[in-house]
């Protein structure tokens, strides 16, 4: 089977990009090695790498993404693997490292491949998280880093996201607000579920990340952000119950204690609702504070979410390394 592995990094340095690209060949070694294609899809002169794809530096990872879905649409791989290239970023304990750890856990035997269901992510901290579709979200400006300036962001052509999102996607609201969104995009989704849409809608949406060509440097760009939170409702199935939000496991009522053994600060069930019903028991992936869990059936087994210590250790090690030498005294 072949596999394609497409990265966009939006910050492209060189020390980041050249060892992530080492520890995103290190995780692949799961995969089915001999059959593996890695596309590295490279913005800017910085990066020397003899797999590299050059493309301009425009946007995050959408710009990289939407170029693959164009450039291989007649001839896509039967999973592709869409990833950030930034996985040895350590904050929120590896978050990136451990999404796509969590995504190539779907798809690293012969068997899960079989069986793959046509999309696998990781919405935000835990496996089966659940984060809503805020359609009222828009981006005016943006800090770069905490305490840092706001940048102008390039605005959309249409805002809020409920609006983009009906100009672009040809998925209903209702749908998008079940299936809720991801968050640091990475993701697999098997060449039918791309072929849901044709070529013409990914060119229309390129086409909205290049109107902010000219003001790259102004600000990020908000299509792109609107793009993010569209994946998942583009790719995702609708589950057949609507899909069900929690935060407390079937049998537990209102005023228990949230579930999922985290600190909860003495929070308490508050809407029935948000407790999983018989046919689906369990609440997986609910943090408190940081989104809602997803019901789920009884009996599957643990999900695999951690980042390999090899990439931590590395990560550590490139940190240290940049680090200025102190003077001797």
């Amino acid at each position: 089977m072949h596999v394609d592995m497409t990265l966009g990094d939006p910050h492209v340095v060189t020390t980041t990009t050249t060892t992530t690209t080492a520890a995103v060949d290190l995780r692949l070694a799961r995969v089915v090695p001999s059959a593996v294609t890695v596309r590295l899809y490279c913005k800017g002169n910085l990066i020397q790498d003899s797999r590299c794809m050059r493309i301009e530096n425009i946007g995050a990872e959408e710009f990289a993404y939407l170029t693959h879905i164009i450039d291989f649409y007649d001839r896509l791989a039967p999973i592709t693997i869409f990833t950030l290239g930034s996985i040895y970023n350590d904050q929120w304990k590896f978050l990136k490292c451990r999404k796509l750890n969590f995504v190539l856990s779907q798809i690293d035997t012969p068997e899960k491949r079989a069986r793959f269901s046509g999309f696998a992510t990781m919405a935000h901290q835990a496996p089966d998280s659940f984060m809503e579709f805020e359609g009222y979200f828009k981006l005016e400006s943006y800090r770069q880093h905490a305490g840092g300036p706001n940048a102008p962001a390039c605005r959309a052509s249409k805002f809020p996201l409920d609006k983009w999102f009906k100009e672009f996607v040809n998925v209903s609201l209702e749908n998008a607000r079940h299936i809720g969104v991801l968050y640091n995009p990475i993701f697999a989704v098997s060449r039918e579920r791309i072929h849901r849409f044709p070529k013409a809608d990914y060119e229309k949406l390129i086409q909205e990340v290049l109107r902010c060509k000219d003001h790259e440097h102004a600000g990020v760009i908000e299509a792109g952000h609107f793009l993010e939170r569209s994946w998942k409702a583009m790719f995702d199935d609708l589950r057949p119950d609507g899909g069900i939000k929690c935060c407390g496991h079937f049998g537990q009522k209102k005023g228990d204690p949230m579930c999922c053994g985290f600190e909860n600060n003495g929070e308490t069930i508050g809407m029935p609702w948000t407790i999983c019903k018989a046919e689906w028991p369990n609440c997986s992936g609910f943090v408190h504070n940081s989104g809602w869990g997803t019901c789920i059936a009884a009996g599957l087994p643990p999900r695999e979410d951690v980042c390999p210590e090899e990439i931590q250790a590395n990560s550590h090690k490139a940190k240290a390394h940049k680090k200025p030498q102190q003077s001797g005294t």
